[in-house]
């Protein structure tokens, strides 16, 4: 009998411990789901104001000779933005970069990345001026190769003229 008590109070003390542990799980992903959901508004409020301030007729054009090479960049922004999503929905990004930066290669990577970003505002400044350049600069420092895709998607056809031509 004080055999059946004693497991009794294991199991009381273990399920005890779970219904913490889960507690504590569901608390951290309100949070998650609040700062996913603050991240993914100011994404989309850059999106909209880049697409207002560079919006002109051809921006929804795809023929041409050029027009497959624009859905496909238009294809990826969607794609990578879907994706994106999705991953910000699976795990917190910050936790992941913290994981990323404990090895050396993560450094590397993260590194690469933000030299790659400064070369692209390099472009933005040859092609779009230092105006346009500042007002590119923190989403694309923020949100990656996100607007990247968006900048090439906007201007693909004068970047094309000049890179090309």
């Amino acid at each position: 009998c004080h055999a059946v008590f004693a497991w009794q109070d294991r199991i009381h003390t273990y399920l005890e411990i779970e219904i913490t542990m889960l507690q504590t799980h569901q608390g951290a992903q309100h949070m998650t789901l609040k700062r996913n959901f603050l991240a993914w508004a100011i994404y989309f409020a850059f999106v909209i104001a880049d697409v207002a301030l560079s919006w002109h007729d051809r921006i929804i054009a795809f023929h041409g000779t050029h027009g497959a090479g624009k859905a496909l960049v238009w294809s990826a922004f969607f794609a990578f933005t879907a994706y994106s999503m999705y991953c910000s929905s699976k795990e917190n990004i910050f936790g992941s970069i913290g994981k990323m930066f404990q090895l050396h290669w993560g450094r590397q990577v993260g590194l690469d990345l933000y030299i790659g970003l400064l070369l692209f505002l390099c472009m933005i400044n040859m092609h779009s001026g230092f105006s346009m350049l500042l007002f590119w600069a923190l989403p694309i420092l923020l949100f990656g190769n996100l607007f990247t895709l968006l900048y090439l998607a906007l201007n693909f056809e004068s970047l094309i003229a000049i890179f090309a031509g």
